[in-house]
């Protein structure tokens, strides 16, 4: 079966100053072309969870090679639906587009050729083993040398299979499939995700805490891993396999204030333990900071959380066709 998707265009963030404020309004940006971390490479970033009501898939959207394209890299397929050996699979892709749409076709092929009643978890993380093992001997090891390291892909794969317990993530690692627990996060931007992430998510967030935490991984990747962009993408699989539409998240307003916020939370570190700065002045400094703090906080109780709940509305709604 093809996978396609959509074009997703890149958005720019901009920032802005407030008058009246003893420190300036931060601008998120991104660090200067002599730092910001730039390889020959393709792979970017994506990230799965475990959450307490379901599993989160989210990636960003830019494929990099010769050219920087964005396109969707989270592909979903439920097997014999509404069945009660019904099973669901999403696979998240990061690396090379051609080779890891080819290991997503082979594992979605052997899968359908395998009856869910059939589908426990050893049978699966076989044909998933076979399928990857295969794309990578056939196609990356034998690439050239110096198109090797480019050639290389990596999945996360969130199932609800019946026979193995409900909810499963697998990773992948060249030609290795194995279980990931409850969190995983993949690419070349999975140095900063793991930083922000690892340590916070627990499997007793609901899926809209672990987007929110994705919102900041993936945003602050971006920020600085020339090989992350484009739009954030989320997809869902509920307990019972039912399985969301792929989510696209403007990420322009919401990762600004992450931004902001970090910024902020900086200065204020360093504001603490300045020992030049008085108390009158460290006092003043500190009620712009909350005045900050609660514009941003307004923004998230309003048309932040507006836009967060619409966008997983859609979460529930626009299943994708068996395979």
């Amino acid at each position: 079966m093809p996978i396609s998707g959509a074009v997703i265009h890149d958005r720019r963030l901009t920032g802005r100053a407030r008058p009246g404020l003893p420190f300036e309004h931060p601008a998120r940006r991104p660090l200067p072309p002599s730092i910001k971390v730039s390889y020959s490479r393709c792979m970017t970033i994506a990230a799965g969870f475990v959450a307490q009501d379901g599993i989160l898939l989210a990636a960003d959207t830019m494929y990099t090679g010769g050219a920087k394209i964005h396109q969707p890299k989270l592909f979903g397929f439920n097997f014999s639906a509404n069945t009660p050996s019904s099973s669901t699979f999403v696979f998240a892709l990061a690396g090379h587009e051609d080779f890891g749409k080819m290991a997503i076709e082979d594992c979605v092929g052997a899968l359908r050729d395998c009856p869910t009643s059939e589908h426990s978890l050893k049978t699966v993380r076989g044909l998933l083993r076979k399928s990857v093992k295969s794309i990578k001997e056939e196609y990356v090891d034998k690439a050239p040398s110096a198109e090797r390291e480019t050639s290389k892909f990596e999945l996360i794969i969130g199932a609800w299979l019946p026979l193995a317990g409900g909810l499963n993530l697998f990773r992948t690692k060249g030609s290795a499939v194995n279980d990931a627990g409850s969190y995983h996060c993949t690419g070349y931007g999975a140095y900063l995700g793991d930083y922000l992430m690892r340590n916070i998510f627990t499997p007793t967030m609901r899926l809209k805490d672990a987007a929110l935490l994705a919102i900041q991984a993936l945003g602050a990747a971006k920020a600085y891993d020339a090989s992350c962009g484009g739009d954030t993408q989320f997809m869902t699989i509920f307990p019972g396999g039912r399985l969301s539409a792929l989510t696209p998240y403007d990420v322009h307003t919401s990762e600004s204030y992450i931004s902001e916020f970090e910024v902020l939370s900086r200065k204020l570190l360093f504001n603490i333990a300045d020992a030049d700065m008085d108390d009158k002045q460290f006092v003043a400094w500190f009620d712009a900071f909350s005045d900050e703090v609660r514009r941003i906080r307004a923004f998230w109780r309003g048309a932040g959380m507006t836009y967060l709940s619409e966008r997983f509305s859609r979460f529930t709604t626009g299943d994708q066709p068996s395979p």
